[in-house]
C-alpha cells in the first residue's frame, strides 16, 4: 500500500467524524500495522476539526496513528475518561490536557519521541492509569505527582532534582499495582528520601525496576547508594525485580532474603562496583536469573547459594544466565551445599566471561541446554554433564597464530 493511498483512505474515514456530535466512544483501528510503530497518517487539521465538535467524547483512541502533535482544543473534551495515543510520534502533550478533570486513563506507551508531560498533570486527580512504558526520550516527570493519590498504574517514575520531583512523591501513591520502574536514582542522595517513598507499603506492586545512571559509575563506588537501595526495600509480594547501574560494593540484606518467597524473575545488570553476589539461592520460587556486567565479582561461591539457610538452594531455578562478567575467575560449590545445586535448571548460559576457569556445576540433572561463548579460559569437563538435547560452544579458545 502506498503512502499516498493510505493518506487518502484515512482522510476518507475521518471525513464525516465531526457530524457525530453525540459520539461518546471513538477508537480508530489502524488500516494496516507496521513493525516500525506509527504508520497511519492523520493530519493535524482533520484532528483539530473533529475534536472541536465531539464535545461528548468519553473514550478516544488513536493508537498507532502518525500524529506528531495534538491541538489545544483537546482540552475542551471535558467528558473524556480514556485517552490513548500509544505508539504515535507526539513529542509532547499540550498543557490543555490538564483541563481534562475527569480523565482516568492516559496511555502513551511506545511514544518514543515523547519528551515531556504537561506540567499540570498533577491536577488530574481522577487519573488511575498512566502508561508511559517505552518512552525513552522522556527524561523528567511533572512536579507534584504525589497529588495523584488514586493512581493504580504508573509504569515509570523518573526521579528529578527539582522540588516536587523527588522520589518522596511516591509516598502518597499507596494504590500502585503491577509494574513500576524507578529511573535516575542517582538523584537520590539522602536515604531518608528513599524511606519516604514507602515501597514496602505498596502491597500490590508485582514488578519493580530500580535504575541508577551509567555515567555515575565511572568514578569510585558511591557510598550513599548502599543506604538508598536498603531504604527502597519493597513489599515481599514482589514477583519480579531488576536492579541496574547500582554503585554500591555490596547489596543490602533484603536482596536475596527468603521472605521474598514470590520472586520468580530477577536481574542484576551493570552493578560494576559490587564485589560479591547476594544469596539468591535462598529465594524459593526463583525461576529465571540473569546476571550481567558485575565486573568486580571474582568468585561465585557459597554466599551465592545462601549456605547456612534451611532453604534448599535454587530449588525452582529454570534459567540461569551470566553475561559480561569480565573479572569472574572461579565458580565454587561448598561442602555445605547439597549435591544437586540446581535441581530444576534446564538452561545455562555463560557469555563473555573471559577470566573464568575450572568446571561447570557438576550435577545438573534437569539441564537440556548449555550455551558457552567468549569464555577462553574455561576448562570444561564432560564427565558429569547431563545428557543434553542442545549444547552450543561458540569460539571459546584463543588460537595461537599459525606459521606462515
Amino acid at each position: 500500500m502506498s503512502f499516498t493511498r493510505s493518506k487518502y483512505e484515512v482522510l476518507q474515514r475521518f471525513k464525516d467524524l465531526g457530524k457525530l456530535k453525540r459520539l461518546r466512544t471513538f477508537i480508530a483501528f489502524r488500516l494496516y500495522s507496521s513493525p516500525w510503530g506509527a504508520s497511519c497518517y492523520l493530519s493535524n487539521n482533520v484532528l483539530h476539526e473533529a475534536l472541536l465538535k465531539l464535545r461528548h467524547l468519553r473514550v478516544l483512541s488513536l493508537s498507532g496513528y502518525c500524529i506528531t502533535e495534538l491541538p489545544n482544543s483537546i482540552g475542551d473534551l471535558k467528558q473524556l475518561r480514556y485517552l490513548d495515543f500509544s505508539q504515535t510520534k507526539i513529542k509532547q502533550l499540550p498543557e490543555s490536557v490538564s483541563n481534562l478533570i475527569n480523565l482516568q486513563t492516559l496511555k502513551l506507551y511506545g511514544c518514543r519521541k515523547l519528551k515531556k508531560l504537561p506540567q499540570g498533570t498533577a491536577i488530574l486527580i481522577n487519573l488511575c492509569h498512566l502508561d508511559i512504558t517505552d518512552t525513552d526520550n522522556l527524561n523528567e516527570m511533572p512536579s507534584c505527582m504525589g497529588n495523584l493519590t488514586g493512581l493504580q498504574k504508573l509504569s515509570k517514575f523518573i526521579v528529578g532534582k527539582k522540588e516536587g520531583c523527588g522520589i518522596e512523591e511516591l509516598k502518597g501513591l499507596k494504590n500502585l499495582q503491577g509494574r513500576l520502574s524507578i529511573m535516575d536514582l542517582h538523584n537520590v542522595i539522602d536515604a531518608r528520601c528513599a524511606v519516604h517513598a514507602n515501597l514496602r507499603g505498596k502491597h500490590n506492586l508485582e514488578e519493580l525496576e530500580l535504575k541508577w545512571s551509567e555515567s555515575d559509575l565511572k568514578g569510585e563506588f558511591i557510598k550513599h547508594h548502599i543506604p538508598v537501595l536498603n531504604s527502597l526495600q519493597p513489599h515481599a509480594n514482589l514477583k519480579e525485580l531488576k536492579i541496574s547501574f547500582y554503585g554500591g560494593t555490596e547489596f543490602p540484606s533484603w536482596v536475596g532474603h527468603p521472605s521474598f518467597s514470590e520472586i520468580v524473575h530477577l536481574e542484576l545488570s551493570c552493578c560494576s562496583k559490587c564485589i560479591e553476589l547476594p544469596p539468591l539461592g535462598r529465594l524459593p520460587s526463583l525461576r529465571d536469573l540473569f546476571i550481567q556486567g558485575l565486573d568486580a565479582v571474582k568468585t561465585v561461591g557459597p554466599g551465592f547459594y545462601g549456605v547456612g539457610s534451611s532453604v534448599k538452594p535454587f530449588q525452582s531455578l529454570k534459567t540461569l544466565k551470566f553475561k559480561d562478567m569480565r573479572e569472574w575467575e572461579s565458580w565454587w560449590s561448598s561442602a555445605g551445599v547439597d549435591e544437586e545445586e540446581f535441581p530444576s535448571l534446564s538452561e545455562l548460559t555463560l557469555w563473555n566471561c573471559p577470566m573464568l576457569r575450572g568446571k561447570l556445576p557438576s550435577c545438573l540433572p534437569s539441564c537440556v541446554k548449555i550455551t558457552i561463548a567468549k569464555c577462553p579460559m574455561l576448562l570444561d569437563s564432560d564427565e558429569k554433564l547431563p545428557v543434553l538435547s542442545e549444547l552450543k560452544l561458540y569460539p571459546c579458545f584463543i588460537m595461537p597464530p599459525q606459521p606462515h
